[in-house]
């Protein structure tokens, strides 16, 4: 009698512990159905009706907005029926994913959507991961469909209404984090999910199928977009100078002062080989809303034919932010506009976002406040770019250097030792070798000295007399006051720029 009072106290404590890690639990704690506890998010968004999870506006969206759970999962089970109105609205579930410094998502998104039912993508990282057709020939528009995700080691599966959409192993992406719900910027819509069950270390097991069917299901990964994720797609080709390519910076300051370093140049020079020319047009305080100059200067429909740029790189969105978030559909709508009139001189765009905002020395301002609208501008740009189908750089999101400890001199603008890490980044995610090398200092020291040229060539310090911004500027003329004389003596520049061009040809050309 007492060995089986013994035996059966073990088995109570037993009983009584926790699941073992890795057998299936119900995660009973992941929404309780009253409220937004344990979730966090925007409640101008976000609310709770009817035990449903709502997310809504009556107005434009101006940024992505997430609503986190407090649940950290790794392999995963999570089912739930979801409706979007209007079904032309875009929404999604991250997935082990992470908050980014402005608050939006780095990380897997099961898309919801017109066009991307069931797909998968990764926010701020490789984009369009997997992107079948299948979700949406099963979807039904504005109604209620059922939704699941299953998550097992680097393998994964969605399904829309019972039916297999993506099913593939991914050895590239994370293996844990948090799941979130999205709001994708652009107009009012409504999505409501309901009946959210989430497992963790979830048997092998998705829309009736058994672990054989699931693992006979995987496939290589679907690249092809629909049509009408065509827009939205980043290009199909990575970056690549061509043979006498003529690449044009624009933007504000920290584009401007890149031509007096020379990194980011001397690493695209050599990753083409030679033959391409660079030509930085950035302007301080240049925004996507004003590019001041001065008077007669000439506006970028006259400037840009001058240099013939195939290549634009632009740089835009720091000081634009500290509008606040409120002002982000005017930002993109201004970016348009810009877009649209750079896009008629290159055949293609490069977007880069801004750095983070930095904390300076006192009695400067404290700017890495304005870091969570930062994040929200920079979202904004990497959704333009998908959208027009350009190449983007996130260096908002990049990995902070380990040197220096400060990147700023002012919390805004990069310092001297932070060019070369920014450029190796630039570079880097454009695609091309991006590691530096003591045997490019020769190539900067020339690429310095021709931006140096081409900046006195392009906007020289007394542009009152070069440029006749006065009704007469006598020491611009000869004595016969009628041929002004400066302005072809400018033109002396252009040869002395040419020939260390092809100095830098030489030095970067293949051996």
């Amino acid at each position: 009698m007492q060995q089986k009072k013994i035996i059966w106290f073990c088995l109570s404590l037993v009983l009584a512990l926790p699941a073992a890690a890795g057998e299936p639990e119900i995660a009973k704690g992941f929404f309780n159905g009253k409220n937004l506890d344990r979730w966090q998010g925007n409640h101008k968004y976000w609310s709770v009706q009817d035990g449903m999870i709502v997310g809504a506006s009556k107005e434009y969206i101006p940024g992505n907005e997430f609503l986190w759970s407090d649940e950290k999962v790794g392999d995963f089970y999570l089912s739930f029926k979801v409706k979007l109105i209007p079904n032309s609205g875009n929404s999604g579930v991250q997935f082990r994913s992470r908050p980014g410094k402005g608050g939006f998502a780095i990380g897997y998104q099961a898309d919801i959507g017109k066009g991307s039912w069931g797909c998968l993508y990764e926010e701020h990282g490789r984009a369009f991961l997997d992107w079948p057709s299948v979700g949406e020939e099963q979807v039904k528009p504005d109604a209620w469909n059922e939704y699941e995700i299953l998550a097992v080691g680097h393998r994964i599966w969605t399904a829309i209404n019972g039916v297999i959409s993506v099913a593939i192993d991914d050895p590239k992406g994370a293996l844990s984090g948090q799941i979130s719900l999205q709001l994708h910027a652009g107009p009012p819509m409504k999505l409501v999910f309901a009946d959210l069950k989430l497992v963790k270390n979830p048997p092998l097991s998705i829309a009736g199928k058994n672990e054989k069917e699931l693992i006979d299901a995987l496939r290589p990964r679907i690249e092809k977009v629909s049509a009408a994720q065509e827009k939205k797609a980043k290009p199909t080709t990575p970056f690549a100078l061509r043979k006498d390519d003529t690449v044009v910076f624009v933007g504000g300051t920290n584009a401007m002062l890149a031509s007096r370093y020379g990194y980011l140049e001397s690493l695209l020079s050599r990753a083409a080989g030679g033959s391409v020319r660079f030509r930085n047009m950035a302007w301080q305080a240049d925004t996507v809303f004003s590019q001041q100059r001065p008077p007669y200067f000439g506006s970028w429909e006259k400037q840009l034919p001058r240099v013939a740029p195939t290549v634009i790189i632009a740089s835009f969105g720091g000081p634009e932010s500290m509008a606040g978030r409120e002002k982000i559909s005017e930002f993109v709508a201004a970016y348009e506009k810009l877009l649209d009139r750079l896009s008629a001189y290159a055949d293609r765009i490069v977007l880069v976002s801004p750095i983070p905002f930095e904390t300076p020395e006192p009695p400067l301002p404290d700017l890495a406040q304005l870091n969570e609208s930062l994040g929200e501008y920079v979202a904004a740009t990497g959704d333009l770019a998908a959208r027009r189908g350009y190449v983007f750089v996130d260096l908002f999101n990049a990995p902070s250097p380990a040197a220096p400890d400060r990147q700023t001199t002012d919390g805004m603008h990069l310092a001297p030792d932070a060019w070369l890490g920014v450029a190796e980044e630039t570079a880097g995610q454009l695609g091309v070798a991006h590691k530096w090398s003591e045997q490019l200092e020769p190539v900067r020291a020339l690429v310095r000295e021709k931006n140096r040229l081409w900046f006195n060539y392009w906007r020289p310090t007394n542009w009152a007399f070069l440029g006749g911004t006065r009704m007469m500027v006598p020491f611009s003329q000869d004595p016969s006051h009628k041929v002004r004389t400066f302005p072809d003596e400018m033109e002396e520049f252009l040869p002395l720029i040419s020939a260390l061009e092809a100095d830098i040809s030489k030095q970067v050309a293949p051996q």
